[in-house]
Parts: structure tokens; C-alpha cells; sequence
């Protein structure tokens, strides 16, 4: 059954009702910080609209979601534009502009940011994980950056854990109206994000460095920047410290925040 975003009952959506089998399948994640998921999948989308399923931790932040229609930065992009990608992001309204909307929940604070997107494609759909830890876990940016592939096959085990509940969301989608930002989610959005011309100026680095410097905003390591520059994981490690030596960094998370 397909319902108007517009006019959900949020608390008695299956997205409120599923919650808690959400909360406990991620359980195993809280011993390194990780308090919070959850996922949005995209379909169907053209510049009319399309379909929207969630499933969430906690649902309270959906309320918002659609209270301020947040959702239509995420349409008007076809799944084929969308990029895998993952993307850090200190706060939860650093996640986009209209994500700010989210900040505040029924008048509490948010509890919960230091979070990841990371986006999967597939043919028919577009899955986005966002994991959070609590707001005062700064060290939180660091373990997503060294833990990319780890996440990646924690999403592969709640595929399997959820398939009941992946499917029932399906049921539960939402059709949602157009007429939002059609570069959300798009690699152009990406790339916009990543390759920031001032910064590389600013720091005056090299092409290689630069594309280096992407890759690892997008949370990847230096196995995975290796293969996608067609270089060695060494000459990646030369790059990274070059960088780092350049923006005046120590660690890796200090060059992290200096990217966003």
C-alpha cells in the first residue's frame, strides 16, 4: 500500500512500530559508540516525485522530516545519477541545509550526531545508512574514517537480520511530490562537496593530493583510494602525509575536520 507522505500517522506508521527491531538489530553496535540508524530507500524518483521507505531507530526524527518537507532535497534525481559514496558529518544539520530542520525534536535536543552516510546504489533504488553516536562523541569522525569497510558489511548483515522488516517497508512506502534540489545525492552534489577549489588553493595542492584529499572526505581508506587512483597503498601513504604536512595536520581526524 502506497500513502501520501503527507498524510502519515507517524506513530502509527510502521516505521514507529518497527523502531524497537531496528534498535536491537543494531545492538551490536553500541559498543563502539554507534547509538542511532537509520535508512532511507529511494525509488522510483523522477522529477514528479517517487517512493520513500524508512526504517529508524528512532522515528522521532521523521516527524520534522516531513513537517518541514526535508524530503524533497532528496528528489528529482533518477537512481542511475546516484553515486556509493560515504560522507561524515559533525552534526546532524551538517548532513544538508534542510537537514537543520532536524536539529530540535518536540523542543529537546537532539541527542544524537558525529554521524556517516553511506550510500549504496542499486539498479531499481538508492539505500542511505545514516549511523550516529551521541553528539559529545568527537572521536566518533576518526572510527567511521578507519572503519568504512567495517560498516559496509555491518549494512550486509542487517540486510539479512531485516528482510522482514525490509520487505514490510515497502508496503509502508511513501509517494512523495517533486520539486526538490536535483543534485542531492548526485555525484555532482558530491563532487561539489569534495573537491572545494579554495581549500586545494589555499594549501596549494597537487592534482594527485587533491583527488587524495576527495577520497578521503568520502571516508575511504588507503587500500580503497589506492585501486580507485589506479596507484600503490605506499604512494596513497605519501600523499596523505603530504597533505596532512600541508593543511598542518597531525592526525588523520584533525585533516578530516579540516576537510569539511
Amino acid at each position: 500500500m502506497i500513502s501520501d507522505i503527507a498524510n502519515i500517522e507517524l506513530e502509527k506508521h510502521f516505521v514507529s512500530t518497527s523502531s524497537s527491531a531496528v534498535d536491537e538489530i543494531i545492538s551490536p553496535l553500541k559498543v563502539y559508540g554507534i547509538s542511532h540508524l537509520s535508512l532511507s530507500i529511494l525509488r522510483d524518483h523522477d522529477k514528479k516525485g517517487g517512493t520513500i521507505e524508512f526504517l529508524s531507530s528512532d522515528p522521532r526524527m521523521l516527524q520534522p522530516y516531513i513537517d518541514n518537507k526535508v524530503y524533497k532535497e532528496f528528489l528529482g534525481a533518477g537512481c542511475q545519477n546516484y553515486i556509493d559514496c560515504a560522507v561524515l558529518s559533525k552534526t546532524v544539520e551538517e548532513t544538508s541545509p534542510l537537514l537543520a530542520q532536524l536539529a530540535t525534536i518536540q523542543g529537546e535536543s537532539y541527542k544524537f550526531g558525529n554521524g556517516i552516510d553511506v550510500i549504496q546504489t542499486f539498479e531499481d533504488r538508492c539505500e542511505v545508512y545514516y549511523f550516529a553516536s551521541d553528539i559529545d562523541r568527537h572521536h566518533m569522525q576518526e572510527f567511521y574514517l578507519n572503519n568504512i569497510d567495517f560498516l559496509r558489511q555491518f549494512i550486509f548483515l542487517f540486510r539479512e537480520k531485516a528482510k522482514v522488516l525490509f520487505n514490510k517497508s515497502r508496503e509502508y512506502r511513501l509517494y512523495c511530490s517533486g520539486g526538490g534540489d536535483d543534485t542531492m545525492l548526485t555525484s555532482d552534489y558530491w563532487q561539489s562537496r569534495t573537491n572545494k577549489a579554495n581549500i586545494a588553493d589555499l594549501y596549494n595542492l597537487t592534482k594527485k593530493e587533491r583527488e587524495c584529499a576527495g577520497c578521503i572526505k568520502f571516508g575511504y581508506g588507503a587500500k580503497e583510494i589506492a585501486v580507485m587512483m589506479n596507484i600503490s597503498k605506499k604512494t596513497v601513504e605519501k600523499h596523505v602525509a603530504q597533505i596532512k604536512r600541508k593543511m598542518h595536520c597531525k592526525t588523520i581526524y584533525e585533516l578530516l575536520l579540516r576537510l569539511q
